[in-house]
């Protein structure tokens, strides 16, 4: 079983969260969006690792799942925080 078929199951959508971007040296932007399911077409990107489509406004973006932050205390802290720490760790 791959990491995007596990979190597939365990992951419920859909859920707020916020998304963390570096968009310069020293320089984050982070913002809110609305994270409706792990994307099905590209599924993983070779560089960003598993993306997920989620909504900023009424725009559809797809983000990599790594820069989802959600509060410790939410349902799906614990398997995105798993994924985090294995992406980070062996990307």
């Amino acid at each position: 079983m791959s990491f995007y078929e596990y979190l597939l199951q365990h992951i419920t959508f859909p859920f707020s969260a916020l998304y963390t971007e570096e968009i310069g040296p020293l320089e984050i932007a982070e913002f809110e969006v609305y994270c409706i399911r792990l994307d099905q077409e590209m599924k993983v990107d070779e560089y960003y690792g598993i993306l997920v489509e989620c909504k900023v406004g009424r725009k559809k973006v797809i983000l990599p799942l790594a820069g989802i932050n959600l509060d410790e205390g939410h349902k799906n802290f614990k398997w995105i925080d798993l994924y985090q720490g294995w992406f980070w760790s062996y990307h």
